[in-house]
Protein backbone atom coordinates (compact mmCIF):
# COMPACT_ATOMS: atom_id res chain seq x y z
CA UNK A 1 0.00 0.00 0.00
CA UNK A 2 1.40 3.36 -1.07
CA UNK A 3 0.09 6.53 0.64
CA UNK A 4 -1.98 8.92 -1.41
CA UNK A 5 0.10 11.11 -3.68
CA UNK A 6 -0.83 13.66 -6.31
CA UNK A 7 -4.39 13.39 -7.64
CA UNK A 8 -5.01 11.13 -10.64
CA UNK A 9 -7.92 12.38 -12.77
CA UNK A 10 -8.72 14.70 -9.88
CA UNK A 11 -8.82 12.07 -7.13
CA UNK A 12 -6.20 11.24 -4.50
CA UNK A 13 -6.02 7.64 -3.32
CA UNK A 14 -3.75 5.24 -1.47
CA UNK A 15 -2.52 2.85 -4.17
CA UNK A 16 -2.46 -0.94 -3.83
CA UNK A 17 -0.01 -3.01 -5.87
CA UNK A 18 -2.39 -5.81 -6.82
CA UNK A 19 0.09 -7.54 -9.11
CA UNK A 20 2.49 -7.96 -6.21
CA UNK A 21 -0.34 -8.92 -3.87
CA UNK A 22 -1.59 -11.61 -6.26
CA UNK A 23 1.82 -13.29 -6.18
CA UNK A 24 2.27 -12.98 -2.43
CA UNK A 25 2.03 -16.28 -0.52
CA UNK A 26 1.27 -14.39 2.67
CA UNK A 27 -1.84 -12.86 1.17
CA UNK A 28 -3.08 -16.26 -0.01
CA UNK A 29 -2.53 -17.54 3.54
CA UNK A 30 -4.51 -14.59 4.92
CA UNK A 31 -7.46 -15.37 2.63
CA UNK A 32 -7.32 -18.99 3.80
CA UNK A 33 -7.06 -18.00 7.45
CA UNK A 34 -10.32 -16.02 7.54
CA UNK A 35 -12.08 -19.01 5.98
CA UNK A 36 -10.80 -21.37 8.67
CA UNK A 37 -11.86 -19.34 11.69
CA UNK A 38 -14.46 -21.29 13.66
CA UNK A 39 -17.95 -19.75 13.41
CA UNK A 40 -18.57 -20.67 17.05
CA UNK A 41 -15.38 -18.87 18.02
CA UNK A 42 -16.53 -15.73 16.19
CA UNK A 43 -19.88 -15.84 17.99
CA UNK A 44 -18.06 -15.93 21.33
CA UNK A 45 -16.00 -12.82 20.59
CA UNK A 46 -16.98 -9.39 21.94
CA UNK A 47 -18.82 -7.12 19.47
CA UNK A 48 -15.73 -5.04 18.65
CA UNK A 49 -13.79 -8.16 17.68
CA UNK A 50 -16.60 -9.41 15.46
CA UNK A 51 -16.98 -6.02 13.77
CA UNK A 52 -13.24 -5.73 13.11
CA UNK A 53 -13.13 -9.27 11.75
CA UNK A 54 -15.85 -8.61 9.17
CA UNK A 55 -14.40 -5.24 8.11
CA UNK A 56 -11.05 -6.93 7.56
CA UNK A 57 -12.75 -9.80 5.73
CA UNK A 58 -14.48 -7.38 3.35
CA UNK A 59 -11.25 -5.58 2.53
CA UNK A 60 -9.31 -8.82 2.08
CA UNK A 61 -11.89 -10.46 -0.16
CA UNK A 62 -12.46 -7.36 -2.26
CA UNK A 63 -8.72 -7.30 -2.97
CA UNK A 64 -8.89 -11.04 -3.62
CA UNK A 65 -11.43 -10.46 -6.41
CA UNK A 66 -8.79 -8.36 -8.17
CA UNK A 67 -5.97 -10.79 -7.41
CA UNK A 68 -8.04 -13.75 -8.62
CA UNK A 69 -8.57 -11.97 -11.94
CA UNK A 70 -4.84 -11.35 -12.28
CA UNK A 71 -3.92 -14.96 -11.40
CA UNK A 72 -6.45 -16.32 -13.91
CA UNK A 73 -4.64 -14.54 -16.70
CA UNK A 74 -7.06 -11.68 -17.06
CA UNK A 75 -4.43 -9.08 -16.30
CA UNK A 76 -4.90 -6.02 -14.13
CA UNK A 77 -8.55 -4.95 -14.45
CA UNK A 78 -9.48 -1.32 -14.96
CA UNK A 79 -12.04 -1.61 -12.17
CA UNK A 80 -13.09 -4.12 -9.55
CA UNK A 81 -16.40 -4.14 -11.43
CA UNK A 82 -14.58 -5.93 -14.26
CA UNK A 83 -13.70 -8.90 -12.03
CA UNK A 84 -16.96 -10.79 -12.53
CA UNK A 85 -15.91 -14.32 -13.59
CA UNK A 86 -17.21 -16.14 -16.65
CA UNK A 87 -20.55 -17.72 -15.89
CA UNK A 88 -21.56 -14.90 -13.56
CA UNK A 89 -21.95 -12.14 -16.14
CA UNK A 90 -25.49 -11.30 -15.07
CA UNK A 91 -24.23 -10.48 -11.59
CA UNK A 92 -22.41 -7.41 -10.36
CA UNK A 93 -19.15 -8.05 -8.55
CA UNK A 94 -20.78 -7.21 -5.22
CA UNK A 95 -23.07 -10.26 -5.56
CA UNK A 96 -20.43 -12.74 -6.78
CA UNK A 97 -19.21 -15.16 -4.08
CA UNK A 98 -16.06 -13.49 -2.77
CA UNK A 99 -14.73 -16.20 -0.47
CA UNK A 100 -15.29 -17.96 2.82
CA UNK A 101 -15.57 -16.11 6.11
CA UNK A 102 -15.62 -18.35 9.17
CA UNK A 103 -16.62 -21.28 7.00
CA UNK A 104 -19.42 -19.48 5.16
CA UNK A 105 -19.09 -18.40 1.52
CA UNK A 106 -20.22 -14.80 1.21
CA UNK A 107 -20.40 -12.05 -1.38
CA UNK A 108 -19.18 -8.54 -0.62
CA UNK A 109 -22.80 -7.37 -0.36
CA UNK A 110 -23.54 -10.12 2.14
CA UNK A 111 -20.57 -9.09 4.27
CA UNK A 112 -21.28 -5.35 4.15
CA UNK A 113 -25.08 -5.26 4.21
CA UNK A 114 -26.02 -8.66 5.61
CA UNK A 115 -23.50 -8.61 8.44
CA UNK A 116 -21.74 -5.31 9.15
CA UNK A 117 -24.56 -2.82 8.57
CA UNK A 118 -27.18 -5.20 9.98
CA UNK A 119 -25.42 -6.04 13.23
CA UNK A 120 -23.80 -2.69 13.99
CA UNK A 121 -25.51 0.67 13.88
CA UNK A 122 -22.17 2.36 13.22
CA UNK A 123 -21.91 4.87 10.32
CA UNK A 124 -18.14 5.18 10.72
CA UNK A 125 -17.71 1.77 9.06
CA UNK A 126 -18.34 3.50 5.73
CA UNK A 127 -14.85 5.00 6.04
CA UNK A 128 -13.33 1.57 6.62
CA UNK A 129 -14.69 -0.87 4.03
CA UNK A 130 -12.68 -0.41 0.84
CA UNK A 131 -14.15 -1.32 -2.57
CA UNK A 132 -10.79 -1.25 -4.41
CA UNK A 133 -11.73 2.00 -6.16
CA UNK A 134 -10.19 5.45 -6.27
CA UNK A 135 -13.18 7.22 -4.72
CA UNK A 136 -13.42 4.79 -1.81
CA UNK A 137 -12.14 5.99 1.55
CA UNK A 138 -8.51 4.93 1.54
CA UNK A 139 -7.52 1.46 2.68
CA UNK A 140 -5.96 1.42 6.14
CA UNK A 141 -2.40 0.12 6.10
CA UNK A 142 -3.06 -2.25 9.00
CA UNK A 143 -5.77 -4.57 10.26
CA UNK A 144 -8.71 -3.28 12.25
CA UNK A 145 -8.36 -4.37 15.85
CA UNK A 146 -11.04 -6.04 17.90
CA UNK A 147 -10.22 -4.34 21.20
CA UNK A 148 -10.58 -0.79 22.48
CA UNK A 149 -8.48 0.44 19.54
CA UNK A 150 -11.35 -0.15 17.11
CA UNK A 151 -13.17 3.00 18.21
CA UNK A 152 -10.01 5.04 17.62
CA UNK A 153 -9.47 3.46 14.20
CA UNK A 154 -13.06 4.11 13.10
CA UNK A 155 -12.85 7.76 14.11
CA UNK A 156 -9.39 8.29 12.63
CA UNK A 157 -10.45 6.84 9.27
CA UNK A 158 -13.63 8.89 9.19
CA UNK A 159 -11.70 12.09 9.89
CA UNK A 160 -9.04 11.19 7.31
CA UNK A 161 -11.74 10.65 4.71
CA UNK A 162 -13.33 14.04 5.34
CA UNK A 163 -9.98 15.82 5.14
CA UNK A 164 -9.63 14.65 1.55
CA UNK A 165 -10.88 17.51 -0.63
CA UNK A 166 -10.89 15.31 -3.76
CA UNK A 167 -13.45 12.74 -2.57
CA UNK A 168 -14.43 13.33 1.06
CA UNK A 169 -15.51 16.92 1.64
CA UNK A 170 -14.83 20.23 -0.09
CA UNK A 171 -16.58 23.48 -0.96
CA UNK A 172 -17.18 24.47 -4.57
CA UNK A 173 -16.88 27.85 -6.25
CA UNK A 174 -20.47 28.72 -5.32
CA UNK A 175 -19.67 28.05 -1.64
CA UNK A 176 -21.73 24.86 -1.67
CA UNK A 177 -20.37 21.84 0.22
CA UNK A 178 -19.59 18.63 -1.65
CA UNK A 179 -19.55 15.26 0.10
CA UNK A 180 -18.62 11.76 -0.92
CA UNK A 181 -21.44 10.06 -2.76
CA UNK A 182 -21.40 7.41 -0.02
CA UNK A 183 -23.22 9.92 2.20
CA UNK A 184 -26.00 10.03 -0.41
CA UNK A 185 -26.18 6.29 -1.06
CA UNK A 186 -26.32 5.45 2.64
CA UNK A 187 -28.21 8.50 3.89
CA UNK A 188 -30.46 6.24 5.96
CA UNK A 189 -27.51 5.15 8.09
CA UNK A 190 -27.09 8.74 9.27
CA UNK A 191 -30.74 9.72 9.80
CA UNK A 192 -30.85 8.91 13.51
CA UNK A 193 -27.77 11.08 14.00
CA UNK A 194 -29.12 14.23 12.43
CA UNK A 195 -28.52 13.29 8.79
CA UNK A 196 -25.45 12.95 6.61
CA UNK A 197 -24.35 16.63 6.57
CA UNK A 198 -24.64 17.04 10.33
CA UNK A 199 -22.83 13.79 11.01
CA UNK A 200 -20.05 14.64 8.56
CA UNK A 201 -19.64 18.06 10.16
CA UNK A 202 -18.82 16.44 13.51
CA UNK A 203 -15.72 14.83 12.01
CA UNK A 204 -14.76 17.39 9.35
CA UNK A 205 -11.79 19.73 9.80
CA UNK A 206 -12.59 23.31 10.74
CA UNK A 207 -13.14 25.54 7.74
CA UNK A 208 -15.60 26.84 5.18
CA UNK A 209 -16.69 23.40 3.98
CA UNK A 210 -17.67 22.26 7.47
CA UNK A 211 -19.46 25.54 8.19
CA UNK A 212 -21.40 25.28 4.92
CA UNK A 213 -22.78 21.88 5.91
CA UNK A 214 -24.79 23.58 8.66
CA UNK A 215 -26.72 25.82 6.28
CA UNK A 216 -26.55 24.44 2.75
CA UNK A 217 -27.65 21.09 1.30
CA UNK A 218 -24.58 19.41 -0.18
CA UNK A 219 -23.83 18.25 -3.66
CA UNK A 220 -21.96 14.96 -4.08
CA UNK A 221 -18.75 14.01 -5.86
CA UNK A 222 -18.92 11.83 -8.92
CA UNK A 223 -17.63 8.36 -8.02
CA UNK A 224 -14.45 7.14 -9.70
CA UNK A 225 -14.65 3.33 -9.95
CA UNK A 226 -11.19 2.97 -11.49
CA UNK A 227 -8.97 0.57 -9.59
CA UNK A 228 -7.00 2.11 -6.72
CA UNK A 229 -3.64 1.20 -8.17
CA UNK A 230 -0.84 2.88 -10.14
Amino acid sequence: LRPAGAPVDGVKFAAVSYVELAAEDGFAALVESIAKVSPNAVKSWPPNAQCAFYINAYNILCAEHVCRTIRSGGGLPASVKDCVPEGSKKKEIWDVPAGAVAGQTLSLNEIEHGVIRTRWDEPRVHACVNCASRSCPDLLGQAYRGDDRLDYQLTAQFKLWLRDETKGLTIDESKKPMLSRIFLWYAGDFESRGGSPAYAAQYAPAGAARDALATTAPDYFAYDWNLNTQ
